[in-house]
């Protein structure tokens, strides 16, 4: 890899946009998502990997990036501002110890709204939570923020939508609660419904690449767009249930 990370502005960098603004670059990966192949085609390029250290997962307009390279704090953090400036986020890493190797999956950071057509054919939104986040959701709303216990993109909110099926949710909840390490939070969960009438137009959501029937907002949502009361719930029991009814 090049000793120095600007070169990422270098002439024949297909990705770069050659303008400036006092002494800083401006580029447009910081307001929209690079083509996926001439993404890879640079990142190979500027950390050497093989063909074999980087793989791309296209699912419809959904599109992933996972790399392999050595795991180190300086190689970590130049792939995350490449990838930052190619319009990709890091959603979740994994790591071998033994072979000091770093498994990371990037996935885009913009995408069209889903806003007009989500209000056209459903009515309403699910929002799941750990319970201690209640009360805050019902006086402040829905307000973006990065720390997740999964996963390590940037500010957003997380829903399901009207169609998921609920041994679904319940799972993909269930799958959560099993990475907590605080026992204190553990278990307890409450579903929110939020309706899509009382959602303002201009809040923008996106399809959520990391899960199916679920998408995602950078914009904060008054509590408003709250339907009916919220729902508190044992994810273990609700998951045990569905699991045995599933098999009779």
């Amino acid at each position: 890899m090049r000793n120095k990370f600007f070169e990422i502005f270098e002439q024949d960098n297909p990705l770069a946009i050659k303008y400036f603004e006092g002494s800083k670059p401006i580029t447009e990966g910081l307001i929209k998502t690079y083509p996926i192949n001439n993404t890879v085609k640079y990142i190979k390029r500027l950390f050497g990997l093989q063909d074999n250290q980087i793989n791309v997962i296209n699912k419809g307009d959904i599109h992933k990036i996972l790399v392999m390279y050595e795991n180190t704090p300086e190689k970590k953090n130049q792939m995350k501002k490449a990838m930052n400036l190619c319009g990709y986020e890091i959603a979740n890493e994994n790591t071998e110890n033994i072979y000091n190797v770093v498994y990371q999956m990037y996935t885009q950071k913009f995408s069209d709204s889903l806003t007009y057509e989500l209000k056209k054919k459903m009515e309403f939104l699910i929002h799941i939570t750990p319970s201690y986040n209640k009360e805050k959701i019902l006086q402040q709303g829905f307000v973006p923020k990065s720390k997740n216990e999964i996963f390590t993109y940037g500010n957003e909110v997380f829903f399901f939508t009207q169609d998921a099926p609920i041994i679904h949710i319940v799972d993909q909840v269930y799958q959560k609660d099993c990475k907590i390490r605080n026992n204190l939070n553990k278990h307890r969960y409450t579903l929110f419904k939020i309706s899509l009438n009382k959602v303002p137009d201009n809040i923008k959501f996106e399809i959520d690449p990391n899960l199916d029937f679920a998408v995602r907002t950078k914009d904060n949502l008054s509590p408003k767009v709250i339907e009916g009361k919220p729902i508190d719930f044992n994810v273990v029991e609700k998951y045990n249930k569905l699991i045995k009814n599933f098999f009779k």
